[in-house]
């Protein structure tokens, strides 16, 4: 794929899910976590034209029939023309990434002292992690139970770490990186629990992390994608990243029913 954050997510994808390219899309399935939206979702290679509205909606149709979401991307680095699929599926919505990059990184300007840093290891660790995931997020428990074991997996191959900053024992900040290929390395799930948040905790395993991934796991840049209107960009910008490209797509949250296309 020609994008960072395409090329990037379809690493983690073809660990711990199905990819198959198609003439102009490539569909991804993640039967382990049929919830996950963007491990069940359609990649297609440009970006969207208003004629193009009822051929991409008919295709996730046919790939994701079952679902109870719609999620659709495009690899390429422009917002395109999303009036049609507004139009023709209400609720909808078109959103953007920062896709974000950085050659070094520096250390945070007001850093943790006191906070342990270092790799997740045991059961004990991971069922950490999904305490704080499900302290930061409210996606649901079976969904958040998948993801941390699919998580475990995505380390298990060998390309990368999950680090964690422990603060008298309890797990309070976490996040990955991983070798994606082709000198990028890419960071997954930034998480600090809400209680701890403004210590410099993210900012200071976001810089530990990053220096780890340049130095033993043979990368030469590192990519992390944000939401622009969240402040966590802030604290990727505050150690070194900087934006490269945006990521583009539509999602439609999850429905009681699975969603019905007409088109």
């Amino acid at each position: 794929m020609k994008t960072l954050g395409s090329r990037t997510d379809l690493f983690f994808s073809q660990l711990t899910g199905i990819v198959t390219e198609h003439a102009d899309y490539t569909a991804i399935h993640t039967p382990s976590n049929p919830t996950f939206y963007w491990g069940n979702c359609l990649i297609f290679n440009c970006a969207p034209r208003l004629e193009d509205t009822d051929n991409w909606l008919k295709a996730f149709k046919a790939e994701h029939g079952g679902a109870k979401h719609v999620a659709i991307g495009w690899d390429e680095d422009a917002p395109g023309d999303t009036s049609g699929f507004l139009a023709a599926a209400p609720g909808l919505e078109f959103g953007v990434s920062s896709v974000l990059t950085a050659t070094a990184l520096h250390a945070p300007r007001y850093p943790n002292a006191d906070a342990e840093l270092r790799p997740l290891y045991s059961d004990a660790d991971w069922a950490a992690r999904l305490e704080l995931t499900t302290a930061v997020k409210d996606y649901g428990a079976e969904y958040l139970s998948r993801e941390n074991i699919n998580r475990r997996r995505q380390v298990q191959s060998g390309r990368g770490a999950w680090f964690g900053a422990f603060l008298e024992g309890r797990l309070v900040s976490s996040m990955g990186v991983f070798n994606t290929g082709g000198g990028l390395g890419r960071f997954q799930t930034v998480d600090t629990h809400p209680d701890y948040e403004r210590r410099g905790l993210c900012s200071t395993l976001l810089h530990h992390a990053g220096q780890y991934a340049l130095e033993h796991l043979d990368v030469t840049e590192l990519v992390i994608v944000a939401d622009p209107a969240y402040h966590a960009q802030r604290i990727y910008e505050s150690v070194g990243f900087k934006l490269s490209q945006n990521q583009y797509q539509l999602e439609l949250p999850s429905l009681p029913s699975p969603v019905i296309l007409e088109a």
